[in-house]
């Protein structure tokens, strides 16, 4: 469900069904929904495990989140720490300082799913969905979660 609040104590549903007197609901900003689709990601990576229609050699939950983050999603960045011990981000190995390439301070990894925009987990998910539909998950978890999707 989606609300907007009005004033303090007021909101007016705008998608799905209104809040039930009485329940105790766990609310989150809806600036970028991110977090949200993280954890719908993260929902759909275990019930594609647990299915075990994937056709990759695996032996983790967390090799298969790695090889979907691969193929579907935004690909490996270059990560280093500056000077004041801040983490840098940076796509090409021409943009990690001199410094921490000289010093040993950086590594290539796959980028962070609490880094990706909303467009970048949009389309993370939406290609995990069609593998998950060409592998033929046919879990009642699946459709749950599919059906989550659409109150949204």
């Amino acid at each position: 469900m989606t609300i907007l609040i009005t004033a303090d104590g007021e909101f007016i549903t705008e998608k799905g069904d209104s809040p039930e007197v009485g329940k105790r609901y766990w609310a989150e900003l809806d600036e970028n929904y991110t977090g949200s689709q993280r954890r719908t990601f993260e929902a759909l990576i275990d019930c594609f495990y647990k299915s075990g229609c994937y056709n990759y050699d695996t032996v983790s939950k967390d090799d298969l989140r790695a090889r979907i983050k691969k193929e579907y999603g935004e690909g490996f960045e270059f990560t280093y720490t500056k000077e004041n011990g801040e983490l840098g981000h940076c796509k090409e190995s021409e943009n990690v300082p001199a410094e921490c390439v000289e010093s040993g301070r950086w590594l290539y990894s796959l980028k962070s799913t609490t880094r990706y925009t909303k467009k970048q987990m949009t389309r993370l998910i939406d290609g995990l969905i069609v593998l998950m539909t060409t592998c033929n998950v046919q879990t009642a978890k699946f459709y749950e979660i599919l059906k989550g999707m659409e109150a949204e």
